[in-house]
């Protein structure tokens, strides 16, 4: 796996030097996680040991700092995130221009799959309120996965039915 450390190295170089030691100590800290950990998270303990094999080692670990804006509404970014550690919030700006939290990601929800499914841009824009890992995953590996292996399938078809019934909650 690659782990990469850029957004923490960004957060370092205009730091005190006791802010630099802490971001680096959270830094080691944050990324410290098995195989094991990652077979546990729900969408991928539907997928058997060969796939799941495949699918880490092609697949990158993002660390993220508080605050720092994973992801940004309107971009094309080809990949599905599933968050190992860590909290995020979904935001989008309303029409008073006014930020509004949509929901909040825990360890375990993936997000990017509506923007993987139809290549288009990104619908909400994602800010970690705690220290974050990412586990991202290639788009090409997500879609296989989306549109070739029955039970994860499945679980997109229960989680887009879900999103749904939710949105319909809110229109009631």
């Amino acid at each position: 796996l690659l782990i990469d450390f850029l957004m923490f190295d960004a957060s370092l170089e205009c730091s005190t030097p006791s802010r630099r030691e802490s971001l680096q100590f959270m830094a080691k800290k944050i990324v410290e996680f098995s195989t094991e950990e990652l077979k546990r998270l729900p969408l991928l303990a539907l997928l058997d040991s060969s796939s799941l094999d495949q699918l880490i080692s092609a697949s990158r670990i993002q660390a993220y700092p508080k605050h720092h804006l994973v992801l940004v509404k309107g971009v094309i970014n080809d990949w599905l995130g599933i968050l190992i550690k860590g909290h995020l919030q979904v935001v989008d700006i309303s029409v008073c221009g006014v930020e509004v939290g949509l929901n909040i990601l825990v360890p375990g929800n993936f997000f990017g799959e509506i923007t993987v499914i139809d290549r288009q841009p990104r619908s909400a824009s994602l800010v970690a309120l705690t220290p974050c890992v990412v586990l991202q995953i290639p788009g090409d590996i997500a879609r296989q996965l989306f549109f070739g292996y029955p039970p994860v399938a499945e679980a997109m078809q229960i989680h887009f039915v879900s999103v749904m019934r939710r949105m319909n909650e809110f229109r009631s």
